[in-house]
């Protein structure tokens, strides 16, 4: 199967030089249909990501958010959760970006006088120190997104207070290869700071060395392995 967005859809119109379906030149027709369709799908650009403008400003030389308007930006794809579930008390933590991530998180209590995590980008484990005596949902999902920025975010779907150890959970249901997203500023990866969506991603963009306010950025953006045209923008 191919893994082209524009050829992945293609198939032999029927079985190959099956008798009585026009042998050999039948399927170089069938052929020559299929690559004038493909060709069509990547000059009108047809489902392909579109990164539009940007919102609320440029990027700043020294950093900080971004938010890229487009459409087209999930291509389909899916991102992993898991919710930090005790009775009726709910954290949702989600990727930031589509795809299967491999995250897995895993809480223990009697972490001392406040909550804490740790996330570690290289296995995808996600290590949450419950307080003693336990805490409530908005403290853990804080400490979740200060320990996971740039991979991972958390959001309180019901409150109350959490007391109990969580063995290894892992994050599911994503679709896509997580790798395929990206954006970029100057060369430099911006790593989004909350999930990424089909019409929009917001980012937090690096320091960007060598470059100051006023000078011209590239703004690149790769989603679901396909490359958006690019922007570009004069920096804060």
């Amino acid at each position: 199967m191919s893994t082209s967005k524009s050829f992945a859809a293609a198939r032999p119109l029927k079985p190959h030089l099956m008798q009585e379906t026009g042998g050999l030149a039948a399927e170089v027709n069938d052929v020559r249909k299929d690559v004038d369709a493909a060709f069509g799908i990547m000059e009108g650009r047809t489902g392909f990501p579109v990164a539009r403008a940007i919102d609320g400003g440029a990027p700043a030389a020294a950093g900080g958010a971004m938010v890229v308007l487009g459409t087209n930006l999930l291509q389909g794809c899916l991102l992993d959760h898991a919710h930090l579930l005790q009775a009726a008390i709910d954290v949702e933590i989600k990727a930031n970006k589509p795809g299967v991530s491999g995250y897995t998180f895993v809480m223990t209590t009697g972490g001392g006088g406040s909550s804490s995590a740790v996330f570690t980008p290289s296995t995808g484990v996600l290590a949450i120190a419950l307080k003693t005596g336990g805490d409530t949902a908005a403290n853990v999902a804080a400490a979740i997104n200060t320990a996971g920025a740039g991979y991972l975010f958390a959001t309180v779907v019901g409150g109350g207070s959490y007391t109990l150890a969580v063995t290894s959970t892992p994050l599911a249901g994503g679709t896509g290869v997580m790798a395929g997203f990206k954006v970029l500023v100057a060369g430099q990866e911006a790593l989004p700071s909350i999930p990424w969506t089909d019409t929009s991603v917001t980012v937090t963009v690096p320091a960007l060395t060598g470059l100051v306010a006023t000078d011209i950025a590239l703004i690149q953006m790769m989603a679901g392995g396909v490359q958006a045209l690019s922007l570009a923008a004069a920096l804060a």
